[in-house]
């Protein structure tokens, strides 16, 4: 069939669009804006991280070579735009511990860069180790990260650190909720 320009043409695009728009229509007209749940609050996340380090930042697991392996988290403050914590680490072979380091860890949030926090397995996973970290930079390469040696009192100053937990789900979680906390902590400081 041959079409030519007049009538026979504006039928036929009328047979064409008349349906399109029936179906494009109702989505258009019954599109409402979507209601977003407000994000909590930075006391709420920060509440909520202070529960999950003491809740799922502590785990054993010994290592298919014989060593074990013990990773205590015990929070010590998460108030404000700075999260403080209490890293243990204990590794024993045969039953006798030979290694053991505790640190207070001090991570001012609005010194993070969000787009470098990320949740990824136990680099260890092929050795037995079932948990996961969350790593994170500063800013522009800051040592804004504190780590004190609690055993002679030094303190170190890092660009990075990972936090440990005995999950890869539960370290995902902990990714977002850093995220949205140091995203607030930036928006809050007046310039």
């Amino acid at each position: 069939m041959i079409l030519k320009s007049g009538t026979n043409s504006k039928w036929f695009m009328s047979l064409f669009w008349s349906p399109l728009l029936l179906l494009i229509m109702p989505s258009i007209l019954s599109s409402r804006p979507v209601e977003q749940k407000p994000q909590p609050s930075l006391q709420e996340t920060l509440q909520w991280l202070k529960e999950t380090f003491a809740d799922h930042g502590t785990y054993t697991w010994e290592s298919n070579l014989g060593a074990a392996h013990i990773l205590e988290k015990r929070p010590v403050s998460f108030d404000g735009c700075a999260i403080s914590w209490v890293d243990r680490r204990v590794m024993s072979l045969r039953g006798a511990p030979f290694s053991t380091s505790t640190y207070q860890e001090t991570v001012p949030l609005a010194e993070i860069d969000a787009a470098t926090i990320r949740a990824e397995k136990s680099p260890y996973s092929k050795l037995g180790d079932p948990g996961s970290f969350v790593g994170l930079s500063t800013l522009a390469g800051k040592t804004a990260i504190k780590s004190k040696d609690l055993s002679d009192g030094e303190i170190h100053s890092y660009e990075g650190t990972m936090i440990w937990f005995d999950s890869q789900g539960i370290a995902e979680r902990v990714a977002k909720a850093l995220t949205h906390a140091s995203n607030l902590c930036r928006q809050s400081q007046p310039f």
